[in-house]
């Protein structure tokens, strides 16, 4: 049992350093973000890099498409689930 504590508390540890601010500041969070601005022109602007991550998270680990469905933006959600998005994904995943 004592090993099994030990484990799930490193598996938990690992996942808390992961998702960390610190780390979240070398991922490209520029869509997501601005998806959480409500900013449908930026998101827009942004999917036409093709290099850029559409299920990438944002600072708070929530992807670009979640942000669009919150607020009921149907076209941009569409333009970002055309563009590769996966609906599956809430978090960031490592």
């Amino acid at each position: 049992m004592p090993r099994t504590l030990g484990i799930v508390a490193a598996v938990f540890g690992l996942t808390v350093w992961l998702n960390s601010p610190a780390l979240a500041a070398d991922r490209d969070t520029r869509l997501a973000d601005a998806a959480m601005n409500r900013d449908p022109a930026a998101v827009r602007t942004l999917l036409q890099q093709k290099t850029i991550d559409v299920n990438a998270p944002g600072r708070d680990g929530t992807p670009a498409l979640h942000w669009m469905v919150r607020v009921n933006d149907i076209e941009t959600a569409s333009a970002l689930l055309r563009a590769g998005a996966d609906p599956s994904s809430s978090r960031a995943t490592v």
